[in-house]
């Protein structure tokens, strides 16, 4: 069984208090940074076929907590999926802010590139219907190692009422526990 580029991921993962949050902070009414630690566990899911196409998927989970705070503030469940016929590799999630994102990519090396757009064929995001916030764009780079891996994903945020769209971005390194 291979997972082939996401053999790597393969177990938990956690973070000291490195994690870096730079986003709109709708409180204060402009852009603002917060610190953050998160823990995140992918599971081995197997090999699914659809017709002649077969992908290897892991399930994970997620959860990332502000600095002094014992609730998470960002919860997300998805699955990482990797194509060996065509070398692709898909991350799709849901954040509990009604977001449903599918991101295409590759791995060069330790190296993984992933992105999407919004209203776009696979890969794609999609938001509920309703005035908040919605995400037009995501972007990743993830850094594979033996056992350590970071990541830096940015997403373009529009938000009702402004006139210009928001980047949020996101940063850490995470550390194999098991």
């Amino acid at each position: 069984m291979t997972y082939g580029p996401l053999n790597t991921l393969i177990g938990t993962w956690q973070s000291a208090e490195t994690g870096l949050d730079v986003s709109f902070h709708s409180d204060q009414g402009k852009i603002g940074e917060s610190r953050y630690r998160e823990r995140v566990v992918y599971s081995p899911r197997g090999l699914s076929r659809r017709g002649p196409q077969e992908v290897w998927t892991l399930d994970y989970t997620l959860s990332t907590w502000l600095l002094g705070h014992e609730e998470p503030f960002h919860v997300e469940v998805g699955y990482w999926m990797w194509e060996p016929a065509t070398d692709q590799l898909l991350r799709c999630f849901l954040v509990p802010h009604a977001t449903a994102l599918v991101a295409r990519g590759r791995a060069e090396g330790s190296l993984i590139r992933l992105e999407a757009e919004r209203l776009s064929e696979p890969p794609g995001i999609l938001s509920a219907p309703g005035d908040g916030a919605r995400i037009s764009r995501f972007d990743a780079t993830v850094t594979l190692a033996e056992d350590e891996y970071s990541y830096q994903q940015t997403t373009v945020v529009e938000y009702p009422g402004r006139t210009t769209s928001v980047l949020h971005t996101d940063r850490n390194t995470l550390h194999r526990t098991s």
